[in-house]
């Protein structure tokens, strides 16, 4: 039951800018760690190309970099906070 509760919360990562309030759901669910940071890292390329397509040409890779940077950093936290959350219930239904 506790690591059922803790894989569930872990399951997906949340990728959201703060310009445009983008976001988008990535399950990660089963994936190693790496497979899994290749997935948030991509869904975070996609969501930071919107973001900085108004960006000018010379702007935009800069713009880009520093998005997905803040994107998967705070997809890290986000999958943190719910495996912690996760944590805490499942100990608290023994």
């Amino acid at each position: 039951m506790f690591r059922t509760s803790l894989l569930a919360a872990a399951a997906t990562a949340v990728l959201a800018s703060q310009v445009l309030a983008a976001e988008i759901t990535i399950n990660v669910a089963g994936l190693d760690a790496k497979a899994a940071h290749a997935k948030i890292l991509a869904g975070a390329h996609r969501v930071c190309e919107i973001e900085t397509r108004d960006a000018s040409a010379i702007e935009q890779p800069y713009a880009l970099f520093d998005c997905v940077n803040d994107a998967v950093a705070r997809a890290m936290v986000t999958m943190a906070a719910n495996k912690e959350k996760a944590s805490q219930t499942a100990l608290a239904g023994r």
